[in-house]
């Protein structure tokens, strides 16, 4: 169109349509500029989004890789932790053992020494009872039947004293022998041979599960200590009674007798212990009954007041 306009001489209409022909070719320019501009700015904007996505999987990789390994080193530290405490848990039960070994290889011969000591002791007591019952027959004066009787007190003292540590170191050595124990029945059976004037109640008793040697031993020292030392009263009274629970069945034995302060209740179950030296006795019998009803896996008590009695007691687990 531009060169039939310069053929036919009209240079004006040709520098027109050549103006706008290039102004058409600068907004084509312009638009396809724009286009790649725009282009450029999506692909940018893609691409700086897959970076930040990049960067982000980056930052998420380094955080799983720092928390794996601070698991693992969590994970080792408790084992090395584990591994610390079991080999402490061993060395402290070997200790364990090693201290129950040396404690049950001196409790035995303590056993054997104490049985030893009591038995070898018999045969001089014999001889001075001998001695002192061949003294009564050569018609002693008076002074010294009085000494006789201040001996023959104090021998029969160290024969109960005998008698009593051998009984306990039978006890320690013996083995349980259980088997149901009628207690109503063995308590009568007892108390049949215990001629007391003291009147004696005795609740109904329970039917237990116990080594019936020992058992009889402990109602024998109950009653027997029951006895003595309510035997001063006016009217002397003793009860027995039991209660039962789900896990055990608790027996006590109660007086009107001497009593004594509970502050010292403790004492009474010690080798010796005792609270009334007027009364005669040797301070064993209350230990065995502690140590039966242990060896039963037991507990003793005592309670009692100054001159208004005294309650023993002891629980049998079930």
């Amino acid at each position: 169109m531009i060169k039939c306009a310069e053929n036919l001489k009209d240079y004006k209409y040709a520098f027109r349509l050549q103006l706008a022909s290039q102004a058409l070719n600068d907004s084509l320019d312009l638009i396809e500029n724009k286009q790649m501009a725009e282009e450029l700015t999506v692909k940018y904007e893609t691409e700086k989004k897959d970076a930040q996505l990049a960067n982000q999987e980056i930052e998420l990789l380094t955080r799983r890789q720092q928390l794996t390994q601070t698991a693992l080193l969590g994970t080792l530290s408790i084992l090395i932790i584990g591994v610390a405490f079991v080999f402490y848990r061993w060395q402290h039960s070997q200790r364990i053992k090693q201290i129950e070994s040396d404690f049950e290889q001196t409790a035995k011969q303590l056993q054997s020494f104490n049985y030893s000591v009591s038995h070898d002791l018999r045969q001089p007591i014999y001889g001075i009872e001998y001695a002192l019952k061949q003294l009564h027959r050569t018609d002693p004066a008076p002074n010294q039947i009085h000494l006789l009787a201040q001996a023959n007190k104090s021998v029969n003292n160290m024969k109960g004293i005998i008698e009593g540590l051998l009984d306990l170191s039978s006890i320690e050595r013996s083995r349980l022998v259980l088997a149901e124990v009628n207690t109503e029945l063995l308590i009568k059976d007892v108390l049949e041979q215990m001629p007391t004037h003291a009147t004696i109640t005795i609740d109904s008793l329970p039917i237990v599960k116990a080594d019936v040697r020992l058992l009889r031993q402990v109602f024998v020292n109950l009653l027997s200590n029951a006895i003595k030392y309510s035997d001063q009263q006016a009217e002397p009274h003793i009860q027995i009674c039991a209660t039962q629970t789900i896990n055990k069945v608790s027996f006590e034995v109660s007086d009107n007798g001497l009593g004594f302060d509970d502050q010292f209740g403790d004492k009474l179950f010690q080798l010796f212990g005792r609270l009334h030296p007027q009364v005669e006795g040797v301070g064993i019998g209350l230990l065995i009954v502690k140590k039966i009803v242990e060896k039963h896996g037991g507990k003793v008590y005592a309670s009692g007041k100054p001159h208004l009695g005294a309650k023993f007691g002891f629980d049998l687990p079930t």
